[in-house]
């Protein structure tokens, strides 16, 4: 076998994957994450909102690296899904800042985590620490990142 058809019998591979990999990722997210989307749906961003694009975020066992829309005002922080993990069916959702408590102990490097409570449940979240320092204003200097 030559090196060419090497590399298209492993591109063939990859790609034929390609509709699998969507189908376990909405079963996941799905199954993992639907009370989640139907606790905190999404709500308008106020105008005082600090926004970045393509930030990660882990909520439980499910990672969004690089793929959600993040934003915070005042009332909530807002994570809008990028458009690909949209096909996955990651819904848009509002977190109000009360529902989250910063996890004490657990941060690393520029993340921090926070504990999410609602109701009987309760998730893990991870994302940026700009975004997460806004649950306790005391411990933000800024809305710049680290």
């Amino acid at each position: 076998m030559t090196s060419s058809h090497i590399m298209i019998t492993v591109l063939g591979a990859n790609l034929a994957s390609m509709p699998m990999a969507i189908v376990v990722s909405r079963l996941l997210i799905r199954g993992q994450l639907r009370t989640f989307f139907d606790t905190f749906p999404p709500r308008p961003e106020l105008p005082d909102v600090v926004r970045r694009e393509f930030r990660s975020f882990s909520i439980g066992i499910i990672n969004l690296g690089f793929s959600v829309h993040s934003a915070a005002d005042h009332e909530h922080l807002h994570m809008n899904p990028a458009q690909f993990v949209r096909l996955c069916r990651m819904r848009p959702m509002s977190i109000p800042w009360s529902e989250l408590k910063l996890t004490v102990g657990k941060n690393s490097g520029g993340e921090r985590r926070a504990t999410i409570h609602a109701d009987k449940h309760s998730w893990t979240l991870r994302g940026p620490r700009w975004c997460l320092e806004l649950i306790e204003p005391t411990c933000a200097k800024s809305h710049k990142e680290t």
